[in-house]
């Protein structure tokens, strides 16, 4: 325990032993401002990148979250991708969503409060987790081995796609919740509270609603009173009662929540390569290489990668000599472990740790939707540095039991192992700095990761993707815009060569052919995508729709839009495309409510209102015409040909009056623009 003061053992002159009471207060202080702070400086670079990978699928792509406050009450109901075009894959993680809504409501469109307040979190995180090993290991390993752990933890570049990535708030509230109800479990020592059991269980439950992994400190908890406190056994077994009875509840509400996702829900082999195959055992013997991976990337986290998808880990085979390798290491650790932790050994409640959390992502179990993922390691990367600090303490012999009352005299008489652990705290921190930059956005995470994750299917995909609807609609070289296509078609048709089951991947090779405008080839895509949909797609839906129009097929183009606004009801492009269609097929009045609809669900979606104007241009409405024109003309102040078409309107009912105004503005914005424009 740390105590205000530390009881240290010196003789008096007349040769008797007498406690010195030495204050470590202030030097317990110091050090967790330090560790807080160098966690929060080594990340704050990020609170200027813009969202990446999936972070606009929690933010501005999500219909609920963007409601604010108004969507707390669908968040605390509905699966965690529910607001994201419907996209229901079993997860119930409210405690984030809502922590992302409220961002919104105050915040819109600024992705830097997101990161802000994942660097926040982090460097709390940290500095909680520094005061919470001081209260377990203090008392054999005074305050350096909290230290040493905490600071290699903070510095880790395994931790850079949890904190740059403003989705994974959800591992990072679930490890803060969890290590809380830690603390309140342990905070009495050798007795319980109520207060402190209401507590734990309290932050046991906000852990488990922000992230299914939660369900580790089932175990970890009881675990960690056995072996640092004296606590009874027979203490600790209704802690654990009360932790099962909490989980219990909680798949009960989860249960209900997510009941209406089909009981055939698909995982896509292009996510996790272990689905490939049904053979049983090859998938294990995979899994268990991945744990072996998981250990090599602790030790040497370089290079580092967003994905590792199909099929960048092949399948592996029991014989394989680096599965029998991972097989006796894991092997060892186990057994070690369940021996050691009899006697309350702090190395085997290290590697307990490490083994508990990272057992419900080692697909070992249960197949989860990734093949491997380096977030998949911030839980148990604590485990690790926690044996790596004790292995140092233990081998660099250091002497513990030396006196300090100073921050300067705790590191002076330390100076040897904190010397080696210095050496990897600067490894550590210049990968996890030049790492973080890679995160900046969509076309510098996807750009540079598929050289790492060359022979990823997903990774080929994204960076198509963010090739064809990011950097070329920025382009004005027509030149230029063709050699990205190009170079988007190259990266899409490799991505089909790995996975040639990946329908998304025929989607993106059907939206670059629709802007070649080689619509027919779109068509074969889109269909092709169709066939291959285990999961209904809303996005591919509506590209159809919208491609059919292009080649005047107006009913096939209403039935994939059906299709679209029936698995994503709020879907605006989908509803303004749908008003499209009905308006090519004549049916105008549909058509207009349509847009108007479209209008209902989003008020600054301008095409609605340019489509409104042209439909009511094409009725000879010329006065709501004008009207809708020029509420579009609200959002593009300087398009001539629009500013143009009402003065037309306008002199082709006889009013010559209004139509100056609107010919005079031609005028000036030709001017602006130094074009003559020809009325």
């Amino acid at each position: 325990m740390v105590a205000k003061f530390q009881n240290k053992i010196e003789l008096n002159p007349n040769g008797r032993e007498a406690p010195v009471r030495i204050n470590i207060s202030k030097v317990k202080t110091t050090l967790t401002l330090i560790i807080t702070v160098f966690a929060f400086l080594i990340y704050a670079q990020s609170i200027a990148f813009d969202y990446a990978y999936d972070d606009i699928t929690v933010t501005k792509n999500n219909s609920v979250t963007t409601l604010g406050i108004k969507g707390i009450p669908t968040i605390l109901k509905t699966d965690y991708w529910y607001g994201n075009a419907n996209n229901l894959r079993g997860e119930y993680r409210p405690v984030p969503l809502i922590i992302f809504a409220l961002e919104w409501e105050f915040f819109p469109h600024n992705p830097h409060v997101g990161h802000l307040i994942n660097v926040l979190i982090y460097a709390i995180t940290c500095g909680f987790l520094f005061i919470l090993l001081c209260k377990l290991f203090s008392e054999k390993y005074s305050l350096l081995l909290p230290l040493i752990c905490v600071i290699l933890y903070a510095a880790h570049p395994i931790h850079t796609e949890v904190v740059d990535n403003i989705k994974s708030l959800d591992e990072l509230l679930c490890f803060l919740f969890g290590i809380m109800a830690i603390w309140f479990a342990v905070k009495g020592r050798d007795k319980l509270s109520l207060m402190n059991i209401f507590l734990m269980a309290t932050c046991f439950t906000l852990a488990l609603l922000s992230k299914e992994t939660g369900i580790s400190f089932v175990i970890i908890i009881p675990l960690s009173l056995y072996v640092i406190t004296e606590i009874s056994f027979k203490k600790i077994i209704p802690v654990f009662g009360s932790l099962v009875m909490i989980t219990v509840l909680w798949l009960v509400i989860r249960y209900q929540v997510l009941k209406i996702i089909p009981h055939d829900y698909f995982i896509s082999p292009v996510d996790n390569s272990l689905l490939i195959t049904t053979d049983f055992i090859s998938q294990k013997a995979t899994a268990i290489y991945i744990l072996g991976r998981y250990v090599l990337l602790l030790l040497y986290p370089h290079p580092l990668s967003y994905d590792y998808s199909f099929d960048q880990i092949p399948l592996h085979n029991v014989f394989d000599w680096q599965t029998l390798v991972s097989i006796a290491f894991y092997g060892f650790l186990f057994l070690f472990a369940l021996i050691k932790i009899r006697s309350r050994n702090y190395l085997a409640f290290a590697i307990l740790f490490y083994l508990i959390t990272i057992a419900p992502v080692s697909n070992l179990f249960i197949p989860i939707g990734s093949t491997i993922g380096e977030r998949f390691l911030f839980m148990p990367s604590l485990g690790f540095c926690l044996a790596l600090g004790i292995l140092l303490v233990k081998l660099l012999k250091v002497n513990i039991n030396i006196p300090y009352q100073t921050i300067s005299q705790f590191l002076s008489m330390n100076i040897k192992v904190l010397a080696v652990v210095l050496v990897l705290i600067v490894f550590y921190s210049v990968i996890t700095i030049t790492r973080n930059p890679v995160w900046k956005d969509n076309i510098s995470l996807f750009g540079h990761d598929v050289e790492v994750s060359d022979n990823s299917a997903r990774t080929h995909y994204n960076w198509a993707n963010a090739i064809a609807l990011e950097i070329y609609p920025k382009e004005k070289n027509q030149l230029v815009k063709d050699s990205l296509l190009d170079r988007a078609f190259l990266e899409i048709n490799k991505s089909i060569a790995i996975f040639k089951g990946f329908g998304d991947a025929y989607t993106s090779l059907g939206t670059i052919y629709y802007e070649k405008k080689n619509y027919s080839d779109a068509i074969k895509n889109y269909e092709h995508a169709r066939r291959l949909m285990t999961v209904p797609s809303p996005n591919l839906f509506n590209n159809l729709g919208l491609v059919y129009q292009k080649t005047n097929q107006m009913k096939e183009s209403l039935e994939a839009l059906d299709s679209a606004i029936k698995y994503s009801p709020a879907n605006v492009e989908a509803h303004n495309n749908r008003g499209n269609a009905l308006a090519g097929l004549g049916r105008y009045e549909e058509s207009l409510k349509e847009f108007q609809k479209t209008i209902d669900l989003n008020p600054l979606y301008a095409k609605a209102y340019l489509n409104m104007g042209i439909t009511y241009l094409d009725t000879k409405n010329y006065p709501k015409a004008i009207e809708y024109f020029n509420k579009y003309l609200s959002f593009d102040t300087t398009n001539i040909d629009m500013v143009a078409t009402i003065g037309k309107i306008y002199q082709a009912m006889g009013d010559t009056i209004n139509s100056r105004p609107y010919y005079e503005r031609v005028k000036n914005l030709s001017k602006g623009l130094g074009v003559q424009k020809h009325l």
